[in-house]
């Protein structure tokens, strides 16, 4: 253990001086002394369809809205939106005068091309594309006007049209999945694309100075693709990132250290185990996901795991004003609850110590990217457990997740920052981001219904009884939320912890036009 401990320190240490320490691309763009360098994700495309998970695409890209401080949408590149209640129609009126990153000019030839490959491409291999399902019909009836007609009332809708819109002139005859694009984007936003360093691991960013808003302040990004916390942690040590996502682990060895400042973000970010209803195991035993539960010691989890920076779950939208039924909170930790309900379901405990039925043992396996020391840490904690209690969860590290080897889960990371329907495309049969096949259809009846619920009352009320219905039929055993926890060096200012983040934290540049940077005050 030590012997892989200190490997992989030096491999982490190695791989920080490569991040930075590589020539780079423009002296003038990313002198040291300018560029924000971040320890961000690993990512494969930056084309704001395919890629919802990281901060590159809001960095890059402009929606026809985007979120305020608050999680309201709001106009970006429209300087105004209308709804006729009638017509089911919204009208945006685009602003003039905006150019894509190359120089040539945005119009809503963009918008409605953007639109109709979300809508209508049935090619298109977009986990979003169920966001869009009830738009009917598109228009673009001059170069700065655009129509969307819905087929039915959706609530959520508003929010959808925050993501990144593309430039039809450069993709128009391209397969979206494919593109060269992807990894070299062109875009209308805060920042411009200049160059993806691989060997380094590094994605170079200039801000925009033609940006139709408040041009920011900070010259150049440098946004370094790395997964792995430990070196986050020592990238920030060691003056080689000047911020980063951590785990609460690390980010607790930050606190009151000198030359560094902790921003603890409020965060729907969302940690189960997301069982795979595609293998036999769960296929036969689904009856048996929701009691273990009464196995997990979730405030244990939290103390343990997240020191303290945390929530305990008991649904995927508790923190959302819609959610946090306190029906749907149906299991505390309760060993004998939790040994008489096994009983009742028709488990008997073996001389292994675990159950089994009909023959078969309670032994699943779920795997966790070896890299996310939080989730690896969740897992094994989680899987003592249950061993304890009697059931065999084996976990499998993996560097990317591996559907096909039939795992009967996985660690999973979910959120709903801004609405509750963003869990439609992963909970509701067949949608597009429902990719452990979990069916059930008074949740799909429920989530539709609550889709197309504009009275907020009414669909609070849909939403509570999705939790309730969603707890005892569950596609997961929630684990924890987590709080968004990054590291900066004293010397960057601006950072805004009024925005609830997302998914591994996502959303931290929501405001980046008013950070400023002043690596001198570091010292």
């Amino acid at each position: 253990m030590l012997k892989r401990n200190l490997a992989r320190i030096f491999q982490t240490m190695l791989f920080a001086a490569a991040c930075v320490g590589m020539q780079p691309a423009s002296a003038a763009d990313f002198k040291a002394q300018q560029s924000l360098i971040f320890a961000g994700e690993g990512t494969a495309s930056i084309n704001p369809l395919l890629n919802s998970h990281d901060e590159l695409p809001n960095l890059i890209f402009s929606g026809l809205l985007k979120y305020d401080a608050l999680g309201n949408p709001v106009p970006d590149l429209c300087e105004s939106v209308s709804w006729d209640p009638q017509t089911l129609t919204y009208t945006f009126k685009l602003r003039s005068g905006v150019q894509w990153h190359d120089g040539a000019p945005f119009t809503s030839a963009d918008v409605r091309f953007t639109y109709e490959k979300l809508c209508f491409d049935q090619t298109l291999l977009a986990p979003v594309k169920s966001n869009y399902r009830d738009i009917a019909a598109i228009k673009a009836p001059d170069d700065l006007t655009f129509q969307v007609t819905l087929s039915r009332p959706n609530a959520a809708m508003p929010g959808y049209f925050t993501v990144g819109i593309l430039p039809e002139h450069l993709l128009s005859h391209t397969d979206l999945n494919t593109a060269a694009f992807n990894q070299a984007p062109v875009g209308t936003g805060r920042y411009v694309f200049s160059k993806w360093d691989r060997a380094g691991g590094r994605i170079m960013l200039t801000r925009n100075e033609h940006y139709y808003g408040k041009v920011p302040a900070i010259p150049a990004i440098v946004y370094c693709t790395v997964a792995d916390e430990g070196l986050k942690s020592v990238m920030l040590t060691t003056g080689e990132a000047d911020l980063a996502w951590l785990n609460a682990a690390f980010a607790q060895q930050f606190r009151h250290r000198p030359g560094f400042k902790n921003y603890d973000f409020p965060s729907a970010d969302f940690r189960a185990l997301s069982m795979d209803f595609h293998t036999p195991f769960w296929q036969r035993n689904a009856d048996s996901i929701a009691v273990l539960n009464y196995a997990l010691n979730k405030d244990l989890l939290v103390q343990s795991v997240l020191s303290g920076r945390g929530l305990p779950a008991f649904s995927p939208i508790q923190l959302h004003p819609a959610g946090g039924s306190k029906e749907a909170d149906l299991y505390p930790y309760d060993l004998e609850k939790f040994a008489a309900e096994m009983a009742r379901l028709g488990w008997v405990k073996g001389a292994d110590g675990i159950y089994a039925r009909g023959g078969e043992r309670f032994s699943f396996t779920i795997q966790v990217r070896d890299y996310e020391l939080e989730r690896v840490d969740l897992a094994a904690v989680t899987a003592r457990m249950l061993q304890e209690a009697g059931v065999e969860m084996r976990v499998i590290p993996v560097t990317r997740f591996d559907w096909a080897q039939g795992y009967n889960g996985y660690l999973s990371g979910f959120a709903a920052p801004f609405d509750p329907d963003q869990f439609f495309s992963a909970f509701v049969t067949g949608q597009s981001d429902n990719n452990m096949g979990y069916s059930n259809q008074e949740v799909d009846a429920l989530l539709a219904a609550a889709r197309a619920e504009l009275d907020p009352h009414k669909r609070r009320a849909l939403y509570q009884r999705f939790e309730q219905v969603f707890a005892q039929d569950p596609a997961l055993v929630p684990l924890v939320y987590l709080e968004g926890n990054y590291v900066s060096i004293k010397g960057l200012s601006g950072l805004d912890p009024t925005r609830i983040l997302g998914h591994h934290a996502a959303g931290v540049f929501w405001n980046v036009e008013d950070w400023t940077l002043d690596k001198g005050a570091a010292q």
